[in-house]
């Protein structure tokens, strides 16, 4: 039996930041919901989402991210990179589903990821 998880994927967007050699102060920034997904637990306790199978990180990892983008690429000015991320406490449980059912559910996902 798997467990089945709800909650919303959202974008970390900076809006302005300041930059002191090398190092980044996030000054302004917003997380606007994108879409509700579908999440199973993987290995690790993560959470893994059924739209792109690979585990999601959370608004730090997703903050990290951005910030090394940032100083690697040099970005000096709007626009920055974004990332998108999930709020482990926004997700909640959905409901539980047999192995085969989860395997019928993976694979329906990964038909739609291909037409797209």
């Amino acid at each position: 039996m798997k467990n089945i998880y709800k909650g919303p994927m959202r974008t970390l967007r900076i809006s302005h930041l300041e930059i002191n050699n090398g190092a980044i102060r996030t000054l302004q920034y917003n997380t606007p919901v994108v879409k509700e997904l579908l999440f199973y637990r993987g290995l690790f306790n993560s959470f893994i989402s059924f739209d792109y199978e690979t585990i999601m990180p959370d608004k730090n990892e997703a903050a990290d991210f951005v910030k090394r983008i940032i100083i690697e690429g040099n970005w000096t000015k709007a626009p920055y990179p974004t990332c998108s991320f999930v709020n482990p406490g926004e997700v909640k449980f959905s409901h539980t589903i047999s192995n085969k059912e989860f395997k019928q559910l993976k694979k329906e996902y990964r038909k739609q990821r291909r037409i797209k």
